[in-house]
């Protein structure tokens, strides 16, 4: 049997079987398309025939030769080559249902040639045609087509296939929009199309979310978060493939949302300032608010305004309104009304606000406001510069502030208050109680070369800026603190000082006291040579009479009175202080060159001078560590007086250093007399005059 295993557009694979039990035999193969084309012997059994023409038709000839030449009977058959395929196939959408394909001649075209089309993963149909273009119809929308063509030549045959895929175009579909009574959302909604869609988007426009793609299940769509009181215009869009079908715009409006509440109100004795938040989720949207006012007597009014604040005014003092606010959006929806009730105007605020003030209260009194109602009250405030806040609701037009700090500032207000607490304008007064006096108030006059007096105190109660020192004789001292020292002041004199602590208010109640000032040294008459006389001369003593006109009080009275007495010492009178402690034993000694004779006490504290001081030289009595010791006869004698405000002792000997003294210069030697006895007594010697 001769026959084809495999046909292509240029080669021919016959095969066929050998004759029994012949194994020698060799094959004549021709090939002839209405002459011989080629002639081959083969000693096999298949033979691949090459070099031909696609879609032509060819007989091919197959002779056994036995190995002497003889020949069987020839095997004839016909077949035709496969036509080449028509290349690529360009497709073309043209609706919803149809799709146009466009394709070249294959190589080698013969006229007898047909095209066969064939549609599949849609409405599968075939066509046959004779001409490179076909126009396929009766497609579903939206579905993706493939097209199949290849050629086939005149006995049938076929040639490979050349497929293409293309989609038709969706259907658009009706689409409804509805807010669904909502402030905040929309929904889209739509029939499915008829065919195929493969998915939908759906655009809402201005909203973060505009675009929204569905896979094909889904026929409607809900968008969240809107604005309220705006319009919303939507737009389906079915999708297969590269195409889309957009419907018609649809438009609806979400609800407005209320006003946000009321944040802010201002008040004054005839209006009322409303300020609200914005009704949310409306951003962009047109929209306005209606307010509406109702008055004690219930007549209502309306008003509008596009902003979140706005003030009623021409209202009544101190009277209470009901007042509404709704927001008005897109195709005149009104949204809920957001209500505040009993908002009152202010009371006008009090007349002639008073203070009295004392050292730990203040008395506050005020007038009724105008328009004054029996339901006021008033609410009374008071703070210290660095205090908390009091205050005291009363219906009383005064009250008093106790308890407070002396000396301190106080800031003061009274404002009127309705019933339902609205307060006026308060009206403001400041004011210092007044000071405290300074406590322990104590003075004393130092013994200091400049007379002045320390002035010491416990600081008062309160506050206090300063204080005030008075002397009696007018002199006025100001200081920031009650330890003071007054000075420019007479020794030993008596003051009377007066205290006052200074504040920011009203001064204190004075504290008086007397103070004296202390002494010091003694002054030295500059003719106190003529308020010393010498009396009553002997051998080996003298006295002295001392005018009390030398005892001068002006630095303190002088309570003692000593003598200094030398036999010639010649030093500077800026050393006389150091020999007040010198004894006469030291001057005997020669330990000294002046020594203490004695110290009196001064009994005479009269400023009169028509006293004198009797003093005796050498009477030989004692005074506490001092000896008046005797002079020597014949010896000349230097005095200097001493004058003491203050003694001070050591040992029993005059302290120079603590002790306030003056000393005068030296007087002119007093000489004494021969001793009238036998006995002459020299310094540390006695002597026997005989006849």
């Amino acid at each position: 049997m001769l026959r084809q295993t495999e046909i292509s557009t240029d080669a021919v694979t016959l095969e066929w079987e050998a004759p029994k039990n012949y194994s020698n035999y060799s094959y004549l193969v021709e090939t002839t398309n209405g002459s011989v084309l080629q002639s081959e012997t083969v000693v096999t059994q298949h033979k691949v025939i090459t070099g031909l023409l696609s879609g032509t038709n060819y007989n091919f000839t197959v002779t056994t030769l036995t190995p002497n030449g003889t020949q069987a009977a020839p095997v004839t058959v016909s077949y035709f080559t496969r036509p080449y395929s028509v290349g690529q196939v360009e497709s073309k959408t043209l609706n919803t249902t149809a799709v146009r394909l466009l394709w070249m001649k294959p190589p080698e075209y013969k006229p007898e040639y047909t095209y066969q089309v064939k549609t599949t993963d849609c409405r599968s149909q075939n066509l046959t045609l004779a001409v490179e273009e076909a126009w396929v119809s009766g497609l579903p929308p939206g579905t993706n087509c493939t097209f199949c063509v290849f050629v086939r030549a005149a006995d049938g045959i076929e040639g490979s296939t050349s497929c293409t895929s293309q989609y038709t175009k969706p259907e658009a579909v009706q689409p409804h929009i509805s807010s669904l009574g909502s402030n905040s959302s929309i929904l889209v909604s739509w029939s499915p199309p008829h065919g195929n869609v493969e998915f939908y988007t759906v655009h809402l426009n201005s909203t973060p979310q505009a675009l929204r793609t569905l896979n094909s299940s889904n026929t409607s769509v809900l968008f969240h978060d809107l604005s309220a009181g705006k319009l919303y215009t939507a737009v389906v869009i079915t999708c297969s493939g590269h195409f889309n079908a957009s419907s018609e715009f649809i438009t609806n409006a979400t609800y407005p949302n209320p006003p946000g509440s009321i944040s802010d109100l201002t008040k004054t004795t005839s209006s009322i300032g409303l300020r609200w938040n914005e009704a949310p989720l409306m951003t962009a949207a047109m929209f306005h608010y209606q307010l509406t006012y109702t008055s004690p007597q219930g007549e209502e009014n309306t008003t509008t305004t596009s902003n979140t604040s706005h003030s009623l005014t021409s209202l009544l003092s101190g009277t209470s309104y009901n007042i509404s606010i709704a927001t008005v959006g897109a195709m005149g929806f009104n949204s809920e009304k957001v209500h505040i009730y009993k908002v009152t105007t202010r009371p006008l605020s009090v007349k002639l606000l008073k203070v009295s003030t004392r050292e730990e209260g203040i008395v506050v009194t005020w007038e009724e406001p105008d328009e004054y109602k029996e339901s006021y009250q008033y609410n009374l405030t008071w703070q210290s510069t660095d205090g908390p806040i009091s205050h005291r609701l009363i219906r009383e037009n005064m009250s008093t502030l106790d308890n407070l700090d002396p000396g301190k500032q106080y800031n003061i207000s009274v404002t009127t208050e309705t019933e339902d607490e609205t307060k006026g304008a308060p009206r403001w007064i400041s004011t210092c109680t007044k000071a405290s006096p300074a406590r322990n108030v104590e003075c004393y006059g130092p013994n200091t070369t400049n007379a002045h007096v320390i002035l010491t105190c416990n600081i008062p109660d309160g506050q206090y800026s300063g204080f005030e020192v008075t002397v009696k004789d007018g002199e006025i001292n100001t200081t920031h603190t009650c330890n003071h020292t007054v000075a420019n002041l007479r020794h030993n004199t008596q003051y009377f000082l007066s205290v006052t602590t200074e504040s920011c208010g009203p001064p204190s109640t004075a504290v008086s006291l007397p103070c004296w000032t202390g002494i010091t040294n003694p002054p030295i008459p500059e003719d106190y040579g003529s308020l010393v006389v010498v009396s009553k001369i002997e051998y080996n003593k003298f006295n002295l009479k001392v005018k009390t006109s030398l005892l001068s009080s002006v630095n303190g009275p002088i309570t003692h009175v000593g003598v200094m007495v030398t036999d010639g010492y010649t030093g500077d009178i800026s050393e006389f202080d150091k020999f007040v402690g010198k004894t006469y034993k030291q001057w005997q000694e020669d330990d000294t060159p002046v020594y203490m004779a004695t110290v009196v006490e001064n009994s005479f504290l009269s400023r009169s001078g028509d006293n004198l001081l009797n003093i005796e030289i050498g009477d030989q009595s004692q005074w506490k560590g001092y000896t008046n010791g005797a002079l020597e006869a014949n010896g000349k004698y230097q005095y200097a007086i001493v004058l003491f405000t203050s003694l001070e002792l050591q040992d029993d000997l005059v302290n120079g250093q603590r002790s306030l003294l003056s000393i005068t210069n030296f007087f002119a030697a007093v000489p004494l007399p021969q001793n009238p006895g036998t006995v002459f007594r020299a310094k540390g010697f006695c002597y026997l005059l005989l006849p």
